[in-house]
């Protein structure tokens, strides 16, 4: 996650309480944020069959072409 994500997640949680406290004193908020931060990382955004049936359409005969375009959306999408 980049700062501007952490940022959201941290407001979204309500955390902002958490700047105000001894870290010693705020574990379970730090310890919410970490959690539902390392859920966030794990989200996968797959691809859906139309796009899935766009790519080999477009490259029939091409398997490698095809799995690079595979690749190529995934990592759009998941980044």
């Amino acid at each position: 996650m980049n700062w501007d994500e952490y940022n959201i997640l941290f407001h979204k949680l309500n955390l902002n309480r958490v700047a105000f406290k001894e870290v010693k004193d705020c574990s379970e908020e730090i310890l919410t944020l970490v959690n539902a931060a390392l859920a966030a990382e794990r989200e996968w955004v797959g691809l859906k069959a139309e796009e899935i049936n766009h790519i080999f359409a477009a490259n029939a005969g091409y398997p490698e072409r095809m799995m690079q375009e595979v690749a190529k959306l995934l990592k759009e999408k998941n980044t």
